[in-house]
């Protein structure tokens, strides 16, 4: 039935009817697939970064409990390790964890000095004040009052080097920072590709 401009009419029981029917309306549909091909659309996919880091934390994980923080030799098992300055702190060895290891002695307390019968030649010194050295699991910063001898530049130990999950931080003293930790050299390698430590 039409009005008389020609428009077609639809009795008021039959629209009630419709929009009470159930299912999804394709004007609706259609409606709303027309305004989504007109906006542009941005998806997300994950970056190769985020995949790296995510791998990264999980070989963390599985890599086990950590070995002896210091060792004699480099290669004394799978843990990536830097080589450390050795001194004694009242007979005790002492680990300096101080970067750079250079600021670990104090060169002017050089036991050879100028009129020694070998100049030049490195020789045991005492340790820089201020640099952190590790005594018996213990982390003393040296001084007049905790003097560190006996450091000698020949005479190197390998300790532990603690990195974060992304491998940002990587460093030999933690100073009880929970989200450092050590890790293995399979780990380091694959999760930190093209980073260089600068700690040996």
């Amino acid at each position: 039935m039409t009005d008389a401009t020609g428009t077609p009419q639809v009795p008021e029981s039959s629209v009630a009817a419709e929009s009470r029917t159930a299912g999804p309306s394709k004007a609706r549909r259609r409606l709303i697939l027309a305004a989504g091909a007109a906006l542009p659309s941005i998806y997300t996919l994950s970056s190769g970064a985020q995949t790296a880091v995510a791998s990264n934390m999980v070989c963390m994980t599985k890599q086990g409990t950590a070995p002896a923080r210091f060792t004699s030799t480099p290669t004394a098992d799978n843990w990536l390790r830097a080589p450390v300055n050795v001194g004694e702190y009242d007979g005790t060895p002492a680990d300096c964890v101080t970067s750079p290891q250079s600021a670990c002695m104090d060169p002017a307390s050089n036991w050879r000095g100028a009129n020694s019968l070998s100049p030049g030649v490195p020789a045991a010194t005492n340790a820089q004040r201020g640099s952190i050295w590790i005594v018996q699991g213990n982390r003393v910063v040296s001084s007049p009052h905790v003097p560190i001898t006996n450091v000698d530049p020949g005479r190197k130990h390998y300790g532990l080097v603690y990195v974060d999950q992304e491998g940002t931080v990587s460093t030999l003293d933690p100073n009880g920072a929970l989200q450092l930790s050590p890790v293995t050299m399979s780990c380091w390698a694959s999760g930190m590709v093209g980073r260089v430590s600068k700690l040996g």
